[in-house]
């Protein structure tokens, strides 16, 4: 019997080399620490925290000034330096999505953030119309509605933490803009829908960063296990009845009473064919989820930073208060013809790079710049890391907006890459840039107001309090 087993065991660590021998061999030849053949880097296995292997990336990034690699066990992960590799990697159409990514499926199901080719091709062209500027110009009104509901709670307020209030904002105003159904979360003092939508993200995001929750059967001991479950419960049977709502008004109302550019996502996913079919509950569905939870949580990410920027640099708060100002014709300015507002987002979203990585799946042996890459290993393409490199970006770490202006440096492609780059990239980025556009504006426009003292002027202040990622304390004081 004891032979039997040696001989089982012999098997399996034969088959495990064979299997993961090409790994470590092509590991050898890229930069990076030092690993131990089988167990990968165990110099950083007590260092796993999210937090902390973001820091220690960036600090390899420093180190190695060029593209490196981490192995933790097995798993070959590839962090690409340069803009011309991050080319290459974003249009080799022979990459999948990240394995790490694949934990979003239980939310998000096979939409487009998670799709691959016929698919995610066939659902990107269908949905396209929905992003057209003439149907985007459509939603400022309702963009505009839900920007004052959120001054109108800050102003109410001298201390607040921001993102409890901006993200009801952006929940009501891309549910409303592309679903066609206010929730109304922002009259909610504590909504159940906003909860369950923190709980899924953050849960998620530990998922997908702390290595050790890559197991399943690790995880699913947890207690955040239940928890997500719960809220995913939540935000599913929330999409469920906003498709079947939308869908009954489409058979009463007839698709004939809405116009070219009065389609909301949801109704272009209930009216559109594929391939002769129109899409399954399911298909739907995944797209919505994948829209509202994406969309959702780092439109308000990025708006938090961008008030968060707001006051703490008066000068540029001036600057854009004056542009603003110059448009007096109308409540609604024209934020299109705002050169520095389009500059200070775009600053901002450096900065703070919202979405610091995204990762692919090599499923054929390819060459990366000098680097021929073996099936199984997990490419990274540092958003964060080339957003912050010196030779692209003189002084990086200074907030300047300035440098995206017609005067600045010329800024090369693949460097700056706020909603990805390559065929993948984000569809909705026009649609997410007016919405932090218009709620900048209105934020900026109602708190620089004229009260009954004219020497009382409430604003944006710069004792701000950076708490975390996305949770910001910002005060409001009449001067």
């Amino acid at each position: 019997m004891g032979l039997v087993l040696i001989f089982i065991g012999v098997l399996i660590l034969v088959h495990f080399i064979q299997k993961y021998f090409y790994i470590f061999a092509s590991a050898y030849k890229i930069p990076g620490p030092w690993f131990i053949p089988f167990v990968g880097n165990a110099q950083f296995l007590w260092n796993l925290q999210p937090k902390a292997l973001f820091r220690m990336i960036d600090e390899l990034r420093q180190t190695y000034q060029s593209t490196f690699r981490i192995l933790l066990g097995p798993n070959l992960w590839v962090f690409l330096h340069s803009p011309e590799e991050t080319r290459e990697a974003l249009n080799e159409d022979s990459l999948l999505r990240a394995d790490t990514f694949q934990k979003l499926n239980v939310l998000l199901g096979n939409g487009l953030l998670l799709s691959e080719g016929k698919q995610w091709y066939n659902h990107r062209r269908s949905l396209a119309p929905a992003f057209h500027p003439n149907v985007l110009a459509g939603f400022t009104d309702r963009i505009y509605h839900h920007s004052d509901v959120f001054v109108d709670k800050v102003l109410k307020r001298k201390e607040l933490e921001v993102s409890e209030y901006i993200f009801p904002c952006m929940l009501d105003t891309i549910c409303e803009t592309s679903m066609g159904k206010n929730l109304r979360t922002q009259e909610e003092e504590c909504s159940a829908y906003v909860h369950a939508f923190h709980d899924a993200s953050e849960i998620l995001f530990e998922r997908m960063s702390y290595p050790l929750f890559f197991f399943d059967w690790i995880f699913n001991l947890t207690p955040s296990c239940k928890k997500l479950q719960n809220a995913i419960t939540m935000i599913h049977n929330l999409t469920d009845e906003i498709i079947k709502e939308k869908a009954e008004d489409l058979k009463v109302q007839g698709n004939q009473t809405v116009g070219k550019y009065n389609r909301t996502l949801l109704h272009i996913l209930l009216t559109t064919e594929v391939d002769g079919k129109s899409m399954s509950f399911q298909e739907i569905k995944d797209e919505v989820n994948t829209f509202l939870f994406a969309g959702v949580d780092t439109t308000a990410a990025a708006m938090n930073f961008i008030l968060y920027c707001l006051a703490k640099y008066p000068e540029c708060q001036e600057k854009l208060y004056n542009e603003i100002s110059s448009d007096t014709e109308s409540n609604y300015p024209n934020i299109n013809e705002m050169k520095y507002l389009d500059m200070f987002i775009k600053e901002c979203l450096r900065f703070y790079t919202i979405v610091p990585l995204t990762g692919r799946q090599v499923t054929k042996k390819i060459n990366i710049g000098n680097y021929e890459i073996v099936p199984g290993t997990t490419l990274w393409i540092n958003m964060y890391g080339l957003a912050h490199d010196a030779k692209r970006f003189p002084e990086p770490d200074k907030f300047d907006p300035e440098r995206f202006g017609s005067d600045g440096p010329e800024i090369p492609p693949y460097v700056f890459l706020p909603f990805s780059g390559g065929p993948h990239s984000c569809i909705g980025k026009r649609y997410a840039m007016l919405i932090m556009k218009i709620v900048t504006v209105r934020t900026l426009q109602r708190t620089k107001i004229q009260l009954q003292n004219p020497n009382e002027i409430l604003e944006l202040k710069a004792e701000m309090v950076l708490k975390s990622t996305s949770g910001i304390n910002l005060i409001f004081e009449k001067r």
